[in-house]
Parts: structure tokens; C-alpha cells; sequence
């Protein structure tokens, strides 16, 4: 179930760009407590809001990382392990709508983000021309 106040959302940069969307406080710092070793509960879903049908080079593909903040969300790095996933480039269709679930490690700290890289010359604009939306959601599940 998807909880309203725990959402990001923004545009996909344009090709050879970055944007890290954040912060998202999950309330993970545990007041000064030790962290446990154990993966948190629930998840992040990452989800395009519009296909990209001109991004149709197969060989490069949008990537999606999680990443975190050991001081309280002024510096974003990625985690410890990697969470990553990508979207990649569909020969003659593009990349259609879609979402990928992101877990999370238990060294997690401080705020979330995700950081999300577009290969230079990719054309990741939706069929009317206009930038894609992303949405990030906690996933209480």
C-alpha cells in the first residue's frame, strides 16, 4: 500500500544528464541507535509515468539508483550495497510505461533519493514531445 506523504517526483533529465530526486525521510537514522542487519520493510517503487517511444538504442538504458545520506540529506551518495535498475532502450518501439521495486539494504541512512542518469543523445521525451515524469512511492509492504 502506497503511503500519500512519502512521495518524489520529477522530470527525466535530458540525454547525458542527472537528476537525483529527494529528499524522502524514512525515519531509518533510529534516534542515535545502532542499525539492525536485517533488510527494512517495504519498498520503493520507481515508475515512468509515460513511455519513451523515441528512446530506441538498445544499448543504452535509463539507470535508476538508490541513494542515501549519512548527514541528514546535504550529501546524497549510493548505497551500501548497490540498489540499482535500469530502463533500457527498446529497438524500433522504445521503452514502453512501466516501474521497478527497489529494496532496502540495512545500512541504509539518514533521507533517500533516487539518482537518475540518462545516456547522452538519448531522446527520452514522451509521443507529445514533453518531459517524462517520475514518481517514487513508498511501499508499505
Amino acid at each position: 500500500m502506497k503511503d500519500a506523504l512519502l512521495h518524489l517526483e520529477g522530470y527525466l533529465p535530458n540525454g547525458g544528464g542527472t537528476v537525483v530526486l529527494q529528499p524522502m525521510d524514512l525515519s531509518v537514522d533510529g534516534g542515535g541507535k545502532a542499525f539492525s542487519d536485517n533488510w527494512r520493510w517495504g519498498k520503493l517503487r520507481v515508475s515512468l509515468g509515460a513511455g519513451l517511444p523515441n528512446f530506441t538504442n538498445a544499448a543504452n538504458a535509463v539507470t535508476v539508483s538508490l541513494v542515501d545520506s549519512a548527514d541528514g540529506g546535504a550529501t546524497f551518495q549510493q548505497t551500501q550495497p548497490l540498489i540499482q535498475a535500469s530502463f533500457p532502450g527498446v529497438a524500433g518501439t522504445g521503452t514502453g510505461v512501466g516501474y521497478v521495486d527497489c529494496p532496502l539494504p540495512p545500512s541504509l541512512r539518514g533521507p533517500v533519493g533516487v539518482s537518475m542518469v540518462v545516456p547522452g543523445g538519448s531522446n527520452v521525451l514522451d509521443v507529445n514531445g514533453n518531459p517524462v515524469l517520475v514518481s517514487v512511492d513508498w511501499l508499505n509492504e
